[in-house]
C-alpha cells in the first residue's frame, strides 16, 4: 500500500509538471503571438503613416504647380486685358493694390504652419475662382459685363488684389508645411514654383502672341474710368 501511495503521488507529480509545462509552453506562444501582432500592427502604421505622407506631398506639389502657373503665368499675361476695358485708373489700381497687398498675405501666413490640407485646398480653390472672374473678364475684353458701372471696376480691382493675394498666402503656406520633411522637400517646392512659372509664361504667350486669342481695347491719354472720380483743373 506504501509502494501504491507513493507510487500514486509520483504520478499525481509528473502530472502536474507536465501541466505546469504546458502552461507555460502556452504563456510563451501567447507572447510571441501577441509580439507579432504588435509588430504587424506598427508595420502597418509605418505604411499608412509613408503612403499619407507621400499623399500629401503630390497635393502640395500640384498646388504649387497651378499657384505659379496662373500667379506668374496667365494673370501677368491678361492683366491689360482685364482690367484696360475699365480705364487706366482701375487698370493702375489693380497693378497697385494687388502688389501692396502682397507683403499683407505673407504677414498674415506667419501663424499658419499649422493649416491642414483641406483648408489650404479651400483658399486655393478661391484663389481659383477669383483668377477664372479674371480670365472671364478678359475673353470678353474689349466689352466685358458692367463695363459702364462702378461695380464693374470694384469687381474687377477686387478680384486683383484677392486673387494675388491668396496665391501668395498657399505658396507660403505650402512651404511652412513642407519645411518639416527636409530639406529636400523644399528644393522640390523650388523646382514646382519655377516649372509652373515657366510653363505658365509659354502657354500665355502662345494664346496672346501667336493665337491672339484676347482683343486688347484701345486707350486714349485723357481716357477715364468708370469709377466716379471728379477731376478738377488747376
Amino acid at each position: 500500500k506504501e509502494r501504491q501511495q507513493i507510487l500514486k503521488a509520483k504520478q499525481t507529480m509528473e502530472v502536474e509538471e507536465m501541466h505546469h509545462q504546458h502552461q507555460q509552453q502556452n504563456r510563451l506562444l501567447s507572447d510571441q503571438q501577441m509580439e507579432m501582432i504588435q509588430d504587424d500592427d506598427e508595420q502597418e502604421e509605418e505604411v499608412d503613416a509613408i503612403m499619407s505622407e507621400k499623399k500629401e506631398k503630390i497635393i502640395l506639389y500640384t498646388i504649387t504647380f497651378f499657384t505659379t502657373f496662373f500667379f506668374y503665368g496667365i494673370l501677368a499675361g491678361v492683366q491689360t486685358y482685364s482690367t484696360l476695358p475699365y480705364g487706366n485708373r482701375v487698370y493702375h489700381l489693380a497693378i497697385n493694390l494687388s502688389n501692396l497687398f502682397l507683403p499683407v498675405a505673407v504677414f498674415l501666413s506667419i501663424w499658419s504652419y499649422s493649416v491642414s490640407i483641406g483648408r489650404i485646398c479651400v483658399e486655393f480653390a478661391l484663389a481659383m475662382l477669383f483668377t477664372g472672374y479674371i480670365v472671364l473678364i478678359a475673353c470678353l475684353s474689349p466689352t466685358p459685363p458692367l463695363m459702364d458701372h462702378p461695380i464693374g471696376s470694384i469687381l474687377i480691382v477686387a478680384s486683383w488684389i484677392l486673387s494675388q493675394s491668396m496665391f501668395m498666402r498657399v505658396r507660403c503656406v505650402i512651404a511652412a508645411r513642407l519645411e518639416r520633411f527636409g530639406g529636400s522637400t523644399l528644393t522640390l517646392v523650388g523646382f514646382f514654383n519655377l516649372f509652373g512659372e515657366v510653363v505658365g509664361g509659354i502657354v500665355i504667350f502662345i494664346i496672346v502672341e501667336l493665337v491672339r486669342f484676347f482683343t486688347e481695347k484701345e486707350t486714349c491719354g485723357n481716357e477715364s474710368s468708370s469709377f466716379s472720380f471728379n477731376n478738377t483743373n488747376t
